[in-house]
């Protein structure tokens, strides 16, 4: 049966919009205004913990942290139970679960910090040029991991054979203790958990990875915090 891989990016943490034009921050080239969002201030220990609690696999090289996007993906079924039938008709278990196709989704959320020393003035023109320095920086973090589910991952999950297996061969679960409605419980839940894990460890941690070591390479975030410094000495001398 067909299946059909669908990006939900969403930002339980992050429920209002920015509005860019307000604070002239560039915004990468293609990402929507729906993944523009007011970001959370924190101090130097939350953003601390936050970088070290939701890093995959490494955590950042910077010495300074100035902004965070942190980013979490799971992958769930759009009607679990009408998209796997369990064929074999008998009231316990084992029972022979075959996908009947349907959408299955990719499930991000992602979540956006900036450190507290940098909250914009609206009456302070420079002060607002720094959070546009950290916050721009971080939009290119949002880009990357938006454009990792919507356009990367639909595509490299069509040549998994062992995701494709799962999806297309019938699969035995349960014991002749269970009821056939606890073991397709256990089942459902079971097989997306399984799937998930694959898509995770074979397809998207390591470029999410990959992409944030690029965007926080030391050499490339020092263009960002010598702006800052200049603009902060700009700020002390007038």
């Amino acid at each position: 049966m067909a299946v059909t891989y669908t990006p939900k990016i969403q930002w339980p943490d992050n429920g209002r919009r920015l509005q860019a034009k307000d604070y002239k921050i560039q915004v990468p080239t293609g990402l929507s205004d729906v993944h523009i969002r007011e970001p959370n201030f924190v101090d130097v220990a939350a953003m601390a913990a936050r970088s070290k609690e939701h890093a995959v696999g490494q955590g950042s090289a910077l010495s300074i942290v100035n902004g965070l996007v942190t980013r979490d993906l799971d992958v769930t079924f759009a009607n679990p139970d009408q998209q796997w039938k369990e064929t074999s008709g008998s009231k316990t278990g084992p029972g022979q679960f075959q996908f009947q196709g349907g959408e299955v989704f990719l499930e991000l959320r992602l979540a956006l910090y900036v450190i507290q020393h940098v909250q914009p003035d609206p009456k302070d023109s420079i002060s607002k040029q720094i959070f546009a320095e950290v916050y721009g920086h971080e939009l290119l973090h949002v880009h990357d991991e938006v454009t990792l589910v919507e356009d990367f991952l639909p595509n490299d999950l069509k040549s998994d054979t062992d995701i494709s297996n799962l999806l297309t061969r019938p699969y035995t679960y349960g014991s002749s203790k269970q009821t056939m409605v606890v073991a397709a419980t256990e089942f459902r839940e079971y097989v997306r958990k399984r799937i998930a894990g694959m898509v995770w460890n074979d397809h998207w941690a390591t470029k999410t990875n990959e992409r944030a070591r690029r965007r926080d390479a030391p050499e490339e975030y020092a263009k960002v915090q010598d702006r800052i410094d200049t603009l902060r000495v700009k700020q002390i001398n007038r």
